[in-house]
């Protein structure tokens, strides 16, 4: 346990990329103050790194594994800590083995007290990552640091670069292909989009859409493998897709400027849409850019809801969490390579599910006729469980409109997949 009387609680964790550590930050009493700590995976025991006054932080390690970015305010001088209004957070970076106040400030905005930041670094190790966001606005600004060709050596005294710096729609960073992002956006779709920007040549005309808009919510996305992996809400259920990633990506370089804006540009080109009638959700998968092909759709354990999609640009499989009205919460695993979908972990209750019935999908139009929705009806029939009598009615349905726009999964307050 964190604290004898169970009043700590673990709020975060982030191996280092050579997984000998792991910086885990906690939180006392259900406060949002955080505390982060690192810990040797070697000898199960903390270093004497303690880092303080964190508030809505993340956790991210450069790839020499020696630091990580977070984000923090100053210490408060007066008041009651738990109460005060907290302004003016930063981005520091912190190496290992030195004391707090050693920490090098790498951002902060004193004209803009109530923004709200949070770095991530490449799996490159070439970038880190800073996603501005203004309180609750869904709204966000992206910014970069060039952290140079060698991440064993970042470069962290490198410039702040603003490559989105206006309010007006979500910005999501997905990854990178040397010098292209990849964001997630709503900006000119309500219902998102992926386009890739050449930071060499960042003007949104000439901006490329990779993953047009669809008929579907664009939720998250993410690069696992050698694939892009795109989360969609299709009537108010998950559907996952997959899309495939350009081949000569060594074509896609950084300019001789070392990475500052006005090199060569390395964007991808457009493509028009594939002949042949398909389904709605496959013609508008089928809609990617060159080079980013659909390869097809996560096959499902049944219509339910995905969380927590995890894996990295090497890896050959990736994980998520799948849950739904008659199945309770499990990991699943995903071999990307042989297309094979499996349990990882089930929870052990003492219920058999199978027993409940089946989850299916009707649609119809409404009373008004001004759009269509889904009715989900899950057939329960009256079983006992345990000397308890199940109290689910065989037909029960539940109505969601497929109309209402959806953002993306936060966690204090970022956004993930």
């Amino acid at each position: 346990m964190l604290s004898a009387d169970g009043t700590v609680a673990l709020s975060g964790t982030e191996p280092s990329p050579d997984g000998h550590q792991l910086a885990y930050a906690t939180s006392a009493s259900g406060s949002d103050w955080q505390e982060i700590h690192v810990r040797n995976v070697d000898n199960g025991r903390d270093i004497a790194d303690d880092l303080k006054w964190v508030k809505f932080s993340g956790i991210s390690w450069t790839k020499d594994n020696k630091g990580f970015f977070y984000e923090r305010y100053d210490e408060p001088k007066e008041g009651n800590t738990l109460t005060n209004v907290n302004r003016g957070q930063k981005v520091y970076y912190h190496r290992i083995n030195k004391p707090q106040s050693s920490d090098e400030l790498i951002y902060e905005r004193k004209d803009q007290p109530d923004w709200l930041f949070d770095t991530q670094v490449t799996e490159d190790g070439t970038f880190a990552i800073i996603t501005v966001f203004q309180g609750t606005d869904e709204r966000t600004r992206l910014y970069y640091i060039f952290l140079g060709d060698n991440p064993k050596k970042p470069q962290l005294n490198n410039p702040v670069v603003r490559l989105i710096d206006r309010l007006d729609a979500t910005y999501d960073f997905v990854g990178n292909i040397g010098d292209n992002f990849l964001v997630r956006t709503d900006l000119a779709a309500p219902k998102a989009r992926i386009v890739s920007i050449d930071i060499n040549n960042e003007l949104p005309n000439r901006w490329t859409t990779v993953i047009p808009e669809g008929k579907d919510a664009l939720t998250s996305s993410r690069i696992i493998g050698k694939r892009l992996v795109a989360s969609y809400l299709q009537d108010a259920h998950s559907s996952v897709r997959l899309f495939g990633l350009p081949q000569d990506r060594g074509n896609i370089r950084r300019g001789p400027s070392g990475g500052a804006p006005g090199g060569p540009s390395g964007g991808v080109n457009r493509t028009g849409n594939p002949s042949g009638a398909l389904p709605d959700t496959l013609r508008d998968a089928r809609r990617s850019g060159f080079g980013y092909p659909f390869l097809g759709e996560l096959p499902l354990p049944g219509i339910g809801t995905v969380s927590s999609i995890t894996g990295k640009p090497g890896d050959d499989e990736m994980f998520y969490q799948y849950t739904s009205y008659l199945s309770p919460s499990t990991v699943y695993r995903y071999d990307l390579k042989r297309n094979q979908n499996q349990p990882y972990a089930i929870p052990k209750l003492p219920v058999d599910f199978s027993q409940l019935g089946s989850t299916s999908r009707r649609r119809q139009a409404s009373r008004r006729r001004t759009s269509r929705g889904s009715r989900w009806v899950a057939s329960m029939p009256s079983r006992t469980f345990g000397g308890a009598v199940s109290t689910a009615r065989r037909g029960t349905t539940r109505e969601c409109s497929t109309r209402s726009r959806t953002s993306s999964t936060t966690s204090s307050p970022r956004p993930s997949i």
